[in-house]
């Protein structure tokens, strides 16, 4: 990692850095995903209900 003056908050090395990127990315994919179910309606997928 690039020496900066503001210590990452959570990695150490370039590894940990990219590992908590995609964490952090698709943590933020399944906020927008909940939020899209709540605002337009639930993909239907073709199921019979019963």
């Amino acid at each position: 990692m690039e020496p900066t003056p503001t210590p990452h908050p959570v990695a150490t090395n370039k590894f940990e850095a990219i590992d908590w990127n995609v964490k952090h990315t698709m943590y933020h994919c399944g906020q927008i995903g909940l939020l899209r179910r709540v605002v337009s309606e639930r993909f239907d997928f073709g199921l019979r209900v019963g």
